[in-house]
């Protein structure tokens, strides 16, 4: 069987992966059988890790978004947007990086050089 043949049984839809993709600056695989989308995009913040997006499908509207960062003694960081609003994700990162570091206790700097 050639390539072509094994992408038409795939499990994975590229083409909506792509335009996940395109649109919204993430890296996307596109699950048929479930109609989920997962998503890694970069953080803003210098020192994150990156984000990791799941959309589960069907009709339901919420993008769940993760990350663990070590910053801080390490930390899970896990916040929803609504899929209409996807295209906000870095706002919606970038404030969340200002109020971790608004309301830290400890220092940032302290912690990096420890680790």
């Amino acid at each position: 069987p050639s390539y072509q043949d094994s992408t038409k049984d795939s499990n994975f839809d590229m083409v909506e992966a792509k335009r996940w993709s395109e649109q919204y600056g993430v890296n996307c695989w596109f699950f048929s059988k479930t109609k989920s989308l997962r998503c890694y995009g970069q953080s803003s913040h210098e020192k994150s890790m990156g984000i990791l997006f799941k959309h589960m499908g069907g009709e339901g509207n919420w993008i769940f978004a993760e990350s663990w960062e070590p910053l801080y003694g390490g930390i899970t960081i896990r916040w929803n947007i609504d899929k209409r609003n996807f295209h906000r994700w870095k706002d919606v990162d970038a404030a969340i990086w200002r109020l971790l570091e608004t309301w830290n206790v400890s220092s940032l700097h302290k912690n990096i050089e420890e680790n």
